[in-house]
């Protein structure tokens, strides 16, 4: 499986902020994705987030289907322990693939297994580590930063390879109403071979809008895998 496609994991279980109450609460949002050349629908994301009464996130459930509904991914995060490190628990039952992360003795345990591949490793805590979709976190945490026009450079846990990868966030341009930001790898060989990711959030709301480039969806064709990963435009609504 691509690096970059499973660090991809879920950079886009993107942002849901609600307004300030004193229970916790559960939200909904969904994303759609289309292909960059016909705006075909590739599949849907349909996100399911538990906020605590200081709303924070809690849990978050992911759930992937096809263009015409059938379901044949989920996933599941739990941020109870650290909100940029939570545990994750992804399965595609198409390929088989299976992604776990768990904390275990201050470290996170990352176990990756396909058809055809698998990494496990125990990774030692580091600064400015994220997992998952605790890279949304880290967005909301150096959110005045970033609209500084600040660049954020972290570690992002690959678990195909089960160690981590240096990133850089970029800030490219922004309105009164919307940030776009550029991600991409800092390594220059990995930056040579992937387009950087685009993204644009709502500045009023902190929410993800629109997400552009390769995502961690395997290709299918006549129900087979052709081991490519779409490069999609996923729009988010809410």
């Amino acid at each position: 499986m691509n690096v970059i496609s499973v660090i991809l994991m879920a950079l886009i279980s993107f942002s849901l902020h609600a307004n300030s109450m004193n229970v916790e609460s559960t939200f909904t949002f969904e994303g759609r994705a289309f292909d960059l050349a016909t705006n075909a629908l590739l599949y849907k994301e349909r996100h399911l987030v538990k906020l605590d009464k200081n709303n924070q996130y809690i849990h978050s459930s992911v759930v992937y289907s096809d263009s015409n509904d059938a379901v044949f991914a989920k996933k599941t995060l739990d941020f109870s322990d650290n909100l940029m490190t939570p545990m994750v628990d992804f399965y595609d039952e198409r390929v088989g693939t299976r992604v776990d992360v768990i904390k275990r003795d201050g470290a996170i345990d990352v176990r990756y297994k396909s058809a055809s591949d698998e990494a496990s490793a125990l990774i030692k805590a580091a600064d400015m580590m994220v997992v998952d979709a605790g890279f949304d976190q880290m967005m909301i945490q150096y959110w005045d930063r970033l609209l500084k026009g600040e660049e954020l450079e972290f570690e992002f846990l690959a678990p195909t390879r089960a160690q981590l990868i240096s990133f850089s966030l970029k800030p490219i341009k922004q309105d009164a109403a919307t940030i776009n930001l550029a991600l991409s790898p800092s390594n220059f060989i990995l930056g040579l071979l992937f387009d950087p990711i685009k993204l644009t959030y709502d500045k009023s709301t902190k929410r993800i809008l629109i997400y552009e480039g390769l995502t961690n969806i395997e290709k299918f064709e006549d129900g087979k895998s052709t081991g490519d990963y779409h490069v999609a435009r996923i729009e988010y609504s809410y």
